[in-house]
């Protein structure tokens, strides 16, 4: 059997295609450079918010037909079909030695290993109470030199800016942009809660050239005493004096950060659809 196998994989052409369908991906993997991209979030932890910002890079996983693909397009004339077939081989042996409790080094990139998933009680040491196990990696000192200087290509910051995702005319129950002169409103959404004097719902209007005014003096502000719910999720209020066949959408500025305490520098938030008076 074995020699039959070895025959088979010895002496038939398989285009990568045929085997794995990896044509796609060689493409969209063949140019990849060392560039990585970040995301910025606040940090919870930090005493000013300004001052830090946790990073995150982005993460872009190559699965192991990519890898091959990218053997294949490099090494002319390798056996895709062996290559794929030892790979698997050695998965299975991989987790075979994991099983029995030993440390493997996976090709020199790192140890794998397995660790306990917790503590336990000393009133109760048995084998039976032992919390389970876990598997954990240590990446090998050329592994870790080998992503140290890699480029920034972009950066990515997570600002919580407020999103209206519902406006329902409280009247009617409707949600088509149709409201009613002098009576409530309900927007939906996230990071609504307006925490500070500088924070409001403001409407919009639209100026000749069908674009959103962008001076702020002809917008129309929400008062305060209109508003009769403030949450991060839900804003009702009723409605402030609109002009009759004017279409706006609705704008609300939030000096809430994302740990929902103030912030500096205010955010934006404005509705995908326009209102105007039914």
């Amino acid at each position: 059997m074995q020699r039959i196998l070895h025959h088979f994989f010895i002496n038939y052409e398989f285009s990568i295609k045929e085997v794995f369908g990896m044509e796609k991906k060689i493409g969209a993997y063949s140019n990849e450079n060392n560039a990585v991209s970040v995301s910025l979030h606040a940090n919870p932890f930090a005493k000013d918010e300004n001052s830090q910002y946790i990073v995150n890079a982005t993460r872009r996983t190559v699965d192991l037909n990519n890898l091959i693909a990218g053997l294949a397009e490099s090494n002319t004339g390798i056996d895709v079909a062996m290559v794929r077939h030892c790979a698997e081989l050695l998965k299975r042996e991989i987790i075979s030695k994991l099983q029995s409790g030993k440390a493997v080094n996976v090709l020199d990139l790192g140890t794998l290993y397995i660790g306990a998933a917790g503590t336990m009680s000393k009133s109760d040491v048995t084998t039976g109470t032992v919390p389970g196990f876990e598997v954990r990696f240590t990446p090998s000192k050329d592994v870790k030199s080998a992503v140290t200087d890699m480029e920034v290509d972009k950066i990515v910051m997570n600002d919580p800016a407020p999103v209206i995702a519902e406006i329902l005319s409280l009247p009617d129950k409707k949600t088509d942009g149709n409201l009613t002169a002098g009576k409530m409103v309900r927007i939906t959404g996230s990071h609504l809660k307006l925490i500070s004097d500088q924070s409001a719902v403001y409407f919009v209007p639209f100026d000749e050239s069908n674009n959103l005014v962008t001076d702020e003096s002809r917008w129309v502000t929400v008062s305060s005493v209109l508003i009769t719910r403030n949450l991060p999720g839900t804003l009702e209020f009723f409605l402030p004096e609109l002009e009759a066949d004017t279409s706006y959408k609705i704008a609300v500025r939030s000096y809430e950060n994302a740990n929902g305490k103030d912030r500096k520098t205010p955010v934006t938030g404005i509705s995908s659809i326009a209102v105007k008076l039914a």
